[in-house]
C-alpha cells in the first residue's frame, strides 16, 4: 500500500495498526474492531513505535542512515558507530518469519537500509525498478559482529553518499560494488 509495510500480506499498514493501538490500548477492545488481527501481528508494535520515534523528521541526519539488519547477521553491531539513526535487527521487530518483500517494504517505511546475505532483496528491486530502499547484501560467510562492524566503517566512506540517494551496494573479500537505483543506472567499483 504505497510502499508502506504491511501486516501479513493484509491491506493494513504497519503504520496504520500503530495509530490503532495508540486509540484502542485495550487489546479486547482492538480485537471487536479489529478481528482480523492476531496476537504475533500486535506483538512487534511497541518495537516498531520507538523505532519510529527515533526516525521523526527525514530520511538522514548528517550522513548517518538507519539499518535494519537482516536475519543471517548479527542483531547487532556494538563497535559499528556510523549510524546514529539506529540499528535495528528484522528479529528484534518481530519481522522473523516476515517475507522478503515486508522486510524490504519495512526499510522503505522507515527510510532506512538493510543490510542482508540474501542476493533475493537486489533481484526484486531490479524487477520493480524500485528507487528504494538502498540494501547492502554482504556476499562473506561466516562473520562475526566485530567482522561485520569493521567491514561495514571500512566500506562506509565509500557507499554513504549512495545509500542516501538510493543503492543497491554488494559486498565480498575482493570487491565492493555500488549500483544506484533504479537499476537502470550504471554501477561503480
Amino acid at each position: 500500500m504505497n510502499g508502506q509495510a504491511c501486516i501479513r500480506g493484509m491491506r493494513l499498514t504497519v503504520r496504520r495498526v500503530l495509530e490503532v493501538l495508540a486509540v484502542y490500548p485495550d487489546r479486547a477492545e482492538l480485537r471487536r474492531e479489529y478481528p482480523e488481527l492476531e496476537d504475533d501481528d500486535v506483538a512487534p508494535a511497541p518495537r516498531l513505535r520507538r523505532l519510529q520515534a527515533r526516525r521523526s523528521g527525514g530520511t538522514t541526519r548528517g550522513g548517518m542512515i538507519a539499518l535494519l539488519l537482516d536475519q543471517g547477521l548479527p542483531r547487532a553491531l556494538p563497535s559499528f558507530s556510523a549510524t546514529r539513526d539506529g540499528m535495528w535487527s528484522t528479529s528484534e521487530l518481530g519481522f522473523s518469519h516476515a517475507t522478503d518483500r515486508d522486510i524490504l517494504d519495512l526499510a522503505r517505511a522507515q527510510s532506512g537500509v538493510c543490510v542482508t546475505c540474501n542476493a533475493d532483496f537486489h533481484a526484486m528491486l531490479a524487477l520493480a525498478d524500485a528507487s528504494g530502499p538502498s540494501v547492502i547484501r554482504i556476499r562473506i560467510e561466516g562473520l562475526r559482529a566485530e567482522q561485520v562492524a569493521t567491514l561495514l566503517t571500512t566500506v562506509w566512506p565509500r557507499i554513504a553518499a549512495d545509500l542516501e540517494v538510493g543503492a543497491v551496494v554488494s559486498i565480498t573479500a575482493q570487491s565492493v560494488r555500488v549500483r544506484r537505483l533504479p537499476l537502470g543506472g550504471g554501477d561503480r567499483e
